[in-house]
């Protein structure tokens, strides 16, 4: 029976490594093919959404890093979102001598010509509200201000750390007016720090970190831009709402008379974005990639990565409550349509719990059944599923650098310490789910959601 079992992990590891692989070249021919002959226009105006909570220490670059664009200053408009919650929270920061509000408003009198508005301040009211509660109440304050043209306006929502390629709104200006698209998703690479983490962090957990850095990047690369591609192509090409895509908190382009129809993203779950990905593809709007990237950082420690994990996880997990909750928002869709969208959702997350501990299964079984022969079998389908990948990123890494208008390279020796250490940033990545599952039974019993940890600064 044991050995059965060893086969039947041996043939999904294999099969899914077969698929991520070839995912992997398919993506990366996309972006190289794409980038080298982009589509650019500036006929769009872009609202850039940027909440904001205890971000005192990134903030100012970030909005004089948006400053820099590839685009004119008059067609684009900052708009910082704070929230009372930093105000109530103020155990967090004792010594800091500006909250985020007052720095906005410190940089709102520097930046701001004497007749035009290019940083603009809200601030949410709620101490209880979170990200997706200061989007929505960005969302009202846009529709009220531009009541007029709004096919011609784009909200974009990124982070206070949010690195965006430079010419992110000319291409997304110039693909809209291609193919009149009113939702574009822009993919992060985790290579902003992947320097840093070595800096501030001993060996061999500064490696690791590499290496998970490596392991997010991956994800997008596999999976998250592929099924963008896929699922606006069936829905564009075809008219047929066959596959589901997801959307990202950060890099998200929604254009304002899609967000006059919605009104507001989905609330009262831990990963709203994927819930707006579910809502978007049962409604046949396409979500579409873009071939300019977001140069993310990755967590710089091994327990804010973990926790990064344990809150991400629950974006899959949670598709069968996105359907229960659809009519909360007035939507009624073909139970049909629903569970099939839901299933493609809650597989990714059983493949996330299941592939470090199946990994684990392949080495333990041989060894202690005393089977040598079989370690062959299972170093080969290890190194098949994680190093091969890894390497196929890493050797393309000062070209996917230019994608998010960086000129970076790595060392050969960083290479081969995230190599080597790729089984075991595997590993961790399927720990943290399991606190997942016991958060979702204890959700289940008492009714309240699992609180969600800040994992950044």
């Amino acid at each position: 029976m044991s050995l059965l079992m060893f086969v039947f992990i041996g043939m999904v590891v294999f099969l899914r490594s077969t698929v991520s692989n070839f995912s992997l070249y398919f993506t990366l021919r996309w972006l190289k093919c794409m980038y080298r002959n982009p589509r650019k226009a500036t006929a769009h105006r872009f609202i850039v959404i940027i909440p904001a909570l205890r971000e005192q220490a990134v903030l100012e670059e970030t909005i004089n890093y948006f400053l820099r664009v590839n685009y004119p200053t008059d067609r684009i408009m900052l708009l910082v979102v704070t929230t009372e919650r930093e105000t109530a929270e103020t155990s967090f920061f004792p010594a800091r001598t500006l909250t985020t509000p007052q720095l906005v408003a410190k940089l709102k009198m520097v930046i701001n010509p004497p007749n035009g508005l290019l940083l603009e301040h809200l601030h949410y009211p709620d101490p209880c509200g979170i990200m997706v509660d200061q989007v929505n109440y960005a969302f009202k304050y846009i529709i009220e201000r531009f009541p007029d043209n709004r096919s011609k306006i784009f909200a974009a929502i990124y982070n206070a750390d949010s690195r965006p390629n430079l010419d992110t709104f000319q291409v997304v200006s110039g693909v809209a007016l291609q193919n009149n698209g009113r939702v574009f998703q822009q993919s992060a690479l985790f290579f902003e720090n992947i320097h840093r983490v070595v800096e501030t962090n001993h060996f061999p957990v500064s490696r690791i970190l590499q290496a998970n850095s490596v392991l997010q990047s991956r994800w997008t690369l596999v999976h998250e831009i592929s099924r963008f591609i896929r699922q606006s192509w069936f829905l564009s090409r075809l008219g047929l709402r066959l596959f589901l895509a997801h959307t990202v908190g950060h890099g998200l382009f929604l254009r304002l008379d899609l967000i006059d129809e919605i009104q507001c993203m989905p609330t009262g779950t831990l990963t709203e974005d994927l819930f707006f990905g579910y809502l978007l593809s049962l409604l046949g709007e396409p979500i579409r990639p873009l071939p300019v990237m977001e140069s993310s950082e990755s967590p710089d420690t091994m327990v804010k990565a973990l926790k990064q994990k344990y809150i991400w996880f629950f974006g899959p997990l949670d598709h069968l409550e996105y359907s229960r909750r659809l009519r909360d928002y007035g939507f009624s869709f073909s139970p049909i349509i629903t569970c099939w969208f839901a299933l493609q959702g809650l597989l990714p997350a059983a493949a996330w719990l299941a592939q470090g501990w199946f990994l684990f299964y392949l080495f333990l079984y041989p060894l202690v059944f005393s089977k040598p022969q079989l370690l062959f079998i299972s170093s080969f389908l290890a190194l098949f599923y994680g190093p091969l990948s890894w390497y196929l990123i890493l050797r393309q890494y000062k070209e996917l650098s230019r994608y998010m208008s960086r000129d970076d390279h790595l060392k050969r020796r960083d290479v081969w310490w995230i190599l080597a250490l790729s089984p075991i940033a595997i590993f961790l990545h399927s720990i943290p789910p399991i606190f997942s599952l016991l958060a979702k039974f204890r959700q289940i019993i008492y009714g309240k959601l699992p609180p969600k940890p800040k994992t950044e600064r």
